[in-house]
């Protein structure tokens, strides 16, 4: 037997974190996060294996991963340099991200789609503020995929997304790029994303209730489930036929079983039948 779970009528409302949307319902929300638990201690195990020489601490892992990055991008006001210059041979590539947001840099990459033998393949991958390239000519329609993440004074980290198209001839120019905010001043360590996945857990169990109001009062959902399965069988042990009911027929008021009173229900409308 299969019952609803009470956690499923449940909903977060709060903001959207990780896997973590609004809407998702509690049972949801406790399997998404204990999977992100799961996954992180994989990880943290697989590091571990390659670590000789001792122990390693989740205090001085950092945390560099979207977990805990808000939602959606908006317009900057900042965009990327971007020079393509064809040769006699090649495309010549620039690229200048430098200013781009301020505050400390953290994280930067730009990666270069293309073609090569037909085939769309990653060409370029670099960590470089600034930097160029060449790219044959069957290389294109190519594509430059942009992500810069800086740290404000008050520990605002903030990423810097922009995918812009390369084009085989010249093209120089300022393109602009998008921005969103990343929670993740208060998750900088491993340690920071336990703790705070933990918290979480312990107050979603909190919050559901294990309790619903019967007639009878309050009562815990495996009490009133089996309250409810014994009226069942009080019910299904009943001689239905043999209860008494008082009904009215010519005679007067009468008191007799459910099946003989529907007996005489069959035998009046007989005879009114064979009256016809």
């Amino acid at each position: 037997m299969f019952f609803t779970n009470p956690s499923d009528t449940l909903h977060y409302n709060g903001s959207e974190i990780g896997g973590v949307k609004k809407g998702d319902n509690l049972t949801t929300v406790v399997e998404k996060l204990l999977l992100e638990v799961d996954r992180l201690n994989s990880e943290l195990a697989a590091m571990s294996r390659q670590t000789t020489g001792g122990s390693m601490s989740t205090d001085v892992l950092e945390n560099k991963n979207s977990f805990g990055s808000a939602p959606g991008f908006r317009d900057s006001s900042y965009s990327a340099k971007i020079t393509v210059t064809p040769k006699s041979n090649s495309i010549e590539v620039f690229y200048d991200l430098n200013d781009i947001g301020t505050g400390e840099k953290v994280y930067s990459r730009v990666i270069v789609d293309g073609y090569r033998n037909g085939v769309m393949v990653q060409l370029v991958d670099s960590d470089k503020m600034a930097s160029g390239f060449l790219l044959g000519p069957d290389a294109f329609p190519a594509t430059m995929n942009i992500e810069l993440r800086r740290k404000s004074e008050t520990g605002e980290m903030l990423v810097y997304s922009g995918t812009i198209p390369l084009s085989i001839t010249m093209q120089s120019g300022n393109y602009p790029v998008f921005t969103k905010t990343m929670n993740q001043s208060d998750l900088k360590t491993q340690t920071d994303v336990n703790n705070f996945l933990y918290k979480e857990i312990v107050s979603i169990q909190n919050s559901i209730k294990n309790t619903i109001t019967t007639p009878d009062g309050s009562k815990t959902v495996s009490q009133a489930v089996l309250d409810l399965k014994n009226e069942v069988e009080d019910v299904k042990k009943k001689d239905i036929a043999s209860a008494q009911v008082v009904y009215r027929n010519g005679n007067g008021n009468v008191t007799k079983t459910l099946q003989e009173a529907l007996d005489d229900i069959v035998s009046s409308v007989n005879s009114l039948s064979a009256k016809k």
